[in-house]
């Protein structure tokens, strides 16, 4: 199985250090940010929402909007 490290939305990243960044890599405060959504997060590595969130209760909880930045979950394999 692969990971994930969920991203701010609105096409910002992380860099190493945990920092958001904007394109020219200038940091952002984090707290100013939402997290992906796992529907998002489903769309990009080709699994279902529903699987994603299967695959990391232990990790989001009983809520899957539970969601922050910078927390790695764990992507299914691909049924198929």
């Amino acid at each position: 199985m692969d990971t994930y490290t969920v991203q701010p939305a609105g096409g910002y990243e992380t860099n190493a250090a945990g920092k958001v960044v904007d394109a020219k890599g200038i940091e952002k405060p984090i707290d100013t940010f939402r997290p992906e959504t796992l529907k998002q997060i489903a769309s990009k590595t080709g699994v279902s929402a529903e699987d994603l969130f299967a695959a990391n209760r232990d990790v989001i909880g009983s809520n899957p909007a539970n969601l922050a930045i910078g927390m790695t979950l764990t992507v299914p394999a691909k049924a198929g």
